[in-house]
């Protein structure tokens, strides 16, 4: 019986701890009717439901400090200077279309820096706070990190954005939906290639100038070094157009 007890006992615990990874759903713009992409996050905890926040966007004077407070107990960490300005944050989205959603994996207690200033709920709502896109949003976390440490065990964060396009449409359209086909290209490269490659770059930047009906742009992918292999060559864009009726 007592050897049943602790199996039960363990099996629970097995369960608690598994319990501890929050719940994203990423989809594409090849997966979502309209081309958007989206970002479904769950904290997979029964203290949060029903929590929405709202920080709203605001000018800052030199000097100006944000206090980091701790995801799971709430007490201050410690602060971090303010930028002059930050964005307006709704739930883990802001202004700019920038969503973040994050899973725990945890990983060996011993890495985590108990002095780290800066925890994982910190490291999200500021980098929401100050990035027009992912990108910005991947700077802004690394930089907080390697300045003020981080004090929580391993997580896993999913970032998204809008597509950026530079012009627009003629007057009186709208753009309605962008595809962009393959979603994923996958590089083969020598290891020295791959660890100073930041981005998958394109021969050209899609300028929209007056369009008044649905367009597809091809782009050609470079290679990262000559010796390299693509899954794809090409990248296709479709940009979705039509009459404003507003």
């Amino acid at each position: 019986m007592n050897t049943i007890k602790s199996l039960l006992l363990i099996a629970l615990l097995a369960a608690f701890n598994a319990a501890q990874a929050c719940t994203n759903f990423l989809i594409t713009k090849g997966a979502s009717v309209d081309g958007s992409t989206m970002i479904s996050y769950c904290a997979d905890s029964h203290i949060r439901y029903g929590e929405l926040y709202f920080t709203p966007a605001a000018d800052w004077p030199v000097g100006s400090m944000r206090v980091c407070y701790d995801r799971g107990t709430n007490a201050p960490r410690g602060s971090v200077p303010q930028p002059p300005h930050t964005y307006q944050v709704v739930g883990y989205i802001n202004e700019f279309q920038v969503a973040l959603g994050e899973t725990t994996f945890g990983g060996r207690e011993e890495l985590i820096d108990p002095t780290g200033i800066v925890d994982y709920g910190s490291l999200m709502f500021i980098a929401l706070e100050r990035s027009k896109s992912a990108r910005e949003a991947i700077k802004v976390m690394a930089d907080l990190v390697e300045e003020y440490g981080y004090g929580s065990d391993g997580e896993s964060f999913s970032i998204s954005d809008q597509v950026e396009f530079l012009g627009g449409t003629k007057e009186g359209y709208k753009i309605v939906s962008t595809k962009i086909s393959p979603e994923t290209i996958t590089v083969a490269a020598r290891n020295e290639v791959l660890e100073q490659m930041n981005e998958i770059a394109f021969d050209r930047i899609i300028t929209l100038d007056e369009l008044d009906e649905t367009t597809v742009f091809q782009i050609k992918v470079q290679k990262p070094s000559e010796d390299a292999v693509l899954s794809n060559d090409t990248v296709t864009v479709t940009v979705e157009v039509e009459r404003d009726q507003d």
